[in-house]
C-alpha cells in the first residue's frame, strides 16, 4: 500500500511539474510562439490565402471529365416488326473545356496574390505584438510581486505602529481618535496587499492564457543595469513607418485587391471564349431493334458566350466594388493617420522614461543611503525599529519605481523599432540578460 501511494505521488509531482514551468522573459516569448492562439490563427490565414491562388489559377487549366454508364433495357412488352428482346447498353465519354478568353482572370490572379502578401504582412504583425505583448506581461509581474514586498514591509511597519498605539492608549498618552487612525490605516494597506495578491495572480493566469504553462517563478530586474542611452529620429520613423509598417501594408493591399475585384466585375460585360471537345462510345448488346452494335463520336467546337442581359446584377456589382475600393481608400487615409498619432505619442513616452530613469535612479541612491544612515541610527539606539522598517520600506518603493522606469523604457524602445526597424527574437534576448533571480 505504501509502495502504492509513493507512485501516485511521484506521478502527481511529475504532472503538476509538467504545468508549472520558472520562466525568464525569453521562455516565455519561445513558449508563447508555440501556443498563443493569434499566431496559429494568422498562419491558417496566410495558409487559406495560398490555396485561394491556387484555386483562382487552376480556371486556367482545362477541364476533363470521364462519364461512364450502363443501362439494363427490360422488355415487357412489344408489338411491332422484327424482335425486341432485353439488352444492355453501355455508354463512355470524356468531355474537355479549356477556357481561352477570360479577361477578369488576370484581375482575380491580382487580387488572391494581394491577398498572400496582406496576410503575410499580418503575420509579422503579429509575430512583432507578441514580443511586446510578452514583455508587457512579464514586466507586469515584475512589478506586481515589487510592490507586494513593499507592502509586506508596510504591513509589518502598520503593525509595529498599532501595537505601540494600543499601548500608548491603554496608558492614556493618546485619544481613541488617534489609535483608530492607526486601526484604519492598518486595515487599509492589508486591503491594499490583498489587492495586490489578487493582481499578481491574475496576471500570472495572463501568462498562463499566453504560454499554455502556469509560471511557478519569475526573474527580477538587476538594478546595477548601464543602459546605453539609445537616440531615434522622429522623422526618419514617421516616414519609414507610414509606407512601410505593417498595418499600411496591409491597408495598401487592401486596395489593391478592391481595385482588381473592380476590373474583375467590369469584365463579366465582356465575352468569354472556350474549347470544347467531346468523345463518345457507345456499346448495345444483342436483344436491340438494331442488334448488336457500337457506335464512336467526337466532336470539337469554339463556343463565344456574349452576355447581353443579367438583370442589372453586374451593373449593380460593379457599383458595389467602386464604393467598396473608395471605402479601402479612405481605410488606408485613416490608417496613415492614426499611425502618424501612435507613433509621435510613442516617441513622446520613450524619451518621457528616458528621463525618468535617472530621477528614480538617483531616489533609489539616496533612499539606500538614508536606509543605510537610519540603521546605524538605530544600532547606536538613536532610532526606533519602526523608523528602520519606514526606512525600509521607502528603500523598496524608490527601488521598485527606479525598476518600473526602466521596464516602461524598455517597452517603449521595442514600440520604437516596431515603427522604425525589424524587431525580433535578439531584443527579447537582450532584455533577458538584465533579468536576474
Amino acid at each position: 500500500m505504501f509502495k502504492i501511494n509513493k507512485i501516485i505521488f511521484i506521478f502527481t509531482t511529475v504532472f503538476v511539474c509538467e504545468s508549472l514551468f520558472a520562466a525568464d522573459l525569453l521562455d516565455v516569448y519561445k513558449r508563447a510562439l508555440n501556443n498563443d492562439n493569434q499566431i496559429k490563427i494568422t498562419e491558417a490565414d496566410y495558409f487559406i490565402a495560398k490555396e485561394q491562388y491556387d484555386q483562382t489559377l487552376s480556371t486556367v487549366f482545362p477541364e476533363i471529365n470521364l462519364t461512364a454508364q450502363t443501362k439494363e433495357n427490360k422488355i415487357d412488352k412489344y408489338k411491332g416488326s422484327g424482335s425486341i428482346r432485353d439488352n444492355r447498353t453501355d455508354l463512355y465519354s470524356v468531355n474537355i473545356s479549356q477556357p481561352i478568353l477570360r479577361l477578369g482572370l488576370f484581375d482575380e490572379l491580382d487580387k488572391a496574390s494581394s491577398n498572400i502578401k496582406k496576410y503575410n504582412e499580418n503575420q509579422n504583425f503579429t509575430h512583432k505584438d507578441l514580443i511586446i505583448k510578452s514583455a508587457k506581461l512579464y514586466f507586469s509581474l515584475i512589478d506586481l510581486m515589487n510592490n507586494i514586498s513593499a507592502l509586506k514591509i508596510k504591513k509589518s511597519m502598520m503593525e509595529l505602529q498599532l501595537s505601540n498605539a494600543i499601548l500608548l492608549y491603554k496608558n492614556g498618552a493618546i485619544t481613541n481618535i488617534k489609535l483608530n487612525k492607526y486601526k484604519n490605516d492598518y486595515r487599509v494597506t492589508k486591503n491594499e496587499l490583498q489587492k495586490f495578491e489578487n493582481e499578481f495572480v491574475s496576471a500570472k493566469q495572463d501568462i498562463y492564457l499566453l504560454t499554455g504553462k502556469e509560471i511557478m517563478d519569475i526573474y527580477s530586474l538587476d538594478t546595477e543595469i548601464n543602459l546605453s542611452s539609445s537616440e531615434y529620429n522622429l522623422d526618419i520613423i514617421l516616414s519609414q513607418a507610414l509606407t512601410e509598417y505593417e498595418t499600411i501594408k496591409m491597408a495598401l493591399h487592401d486596395v489593391n485587391i478592391a481595385q482588381n475585384d473592380l476590373s474583375s466585375n467590369q469584365s463579366e460585360h465582356y465575352p468569354t471564349v472556350d474549347l470544347v471537345a467531346s468523345y463518345d462510345y457507345t456499346d448495345t448488346s444483342a436483344g436491340s431493334y438494331r442488334g448488336t452494335s457500337t457506335q464512336e463520336g467526337s466532336e470539337i467546337s469554339l463556343v463565344f458566350n456574349l452576355p447581353i442581359f443579367q438583370g442589372g446584377y453586374t451593373n449593380s456589382k460593379v457599383r458595389e466594388s467602386r464604393h467598396n475600393l473608395e471605402k479601402m481608400k479612405f481605410n488606408l487615409d485613416l490608417a496613415r493617420k492614426i499611425l502618424k498619432k501612435d507613433i509621435i505619442n510613442t516617441y513622446n513616452n520613450f524619451i518621457l522614461n528616458q528621463d525618468l530613469i535617472e530621477a528614480t535612479k538617483n531616489r533609489f541612491h539616496e533612499s539606500q543611503q538614508n536606509y543605510r544612515t537610519v540603521k546605524n541610527g538605530f544600532i547606536l539606539g538613536v532610532n526606533t525599529d519602526i523608523q528602520v522598517t519606514e526606512a525600509n520600506y521607502d528603500l523598496h518603493i524608490s527601488k521598485n519605481e527606479y525598476i518600473k522606469s526602466i521596464m516602461n523604457y524598455m517597452v517603449s524602445e521595442l514600440e520604437i523599432k516596431k515603427y522604425s526597424e525589424d524587431l525580433t527574437i535578439r531584443d527579447i534576448e537582450s532584455i533577458n540578460h538584465w533579468l536576474v533571480w
